[in-house]
């Protein structure tokens, strides 16, 4: 993804990065039409925005900002969103995902992703609101809601 937009990944461990502020992204195409699948790493709660005009950092901001907002509301996690999220988004910073269990996650998500765009005609918030129903087996909590709900808990 950061490729795409044109923003290079600095060298930053991942430890002491909060996980309500840790987030992955990957882009991918259905149709001709670019998409965006942001996820929380800690929980694999994920959310789905057009990729059309995310062009460079500042978009892919704004965007994936009104995504994680959109997706943190329809779950009722707003007040993390408010309190936790907006004030740290002047710190936002670009890196590697890393870790080999998180791609295999987000590849199996895009690949659930382009079925049911394809299969069903899904808008991006259908689209994210099955993706999170999807259990992710290799988490200690497999739902990715109610492990967001488990952080919060922490």
């Amino acid at each position: 993804m950061s490729k795409r937009i044109g923003a290079l990944p600095v060298d930053s461990p991942d430890d002491g990065v909060s996980p309500f502020l840790d987030w992955a992204a990957d882009h991918f195409t259905v149709g001709g039409y670019r998409f965006v699948i942001i996820v929380n790493r800690a929980s694999v709660l994920s959310y789905v925005f057009p990729g059309k005009g995310v062009n460079c950092s500042s978009d892919f901001i704004r965007d994936a900002s009104s995504a994680i907002r959109n997706c943190l509301h329809e779950y009722e996690f707003s007040f993390h969103y408010e309190r936790i999220i907006v004030p740290a988004m002047s710190e936002v910073s670009f890196r590697k995902v890393g870790d080999r269990n998180m791609t295999g996650i987000m590849m199996d998500l895009v690949k659930h992703a382009k079925f049911y765009i394809s299969e069903f005609d899904d808008s991006c918030h259908e689209l994210s609101l099955r993706l999170n129903t999807i259990p992710q087996c290799s988490r200690k909590e497999a739902f990715p809601v109610k492990a967001f709900a488990a952080l919060a808990l922490d």
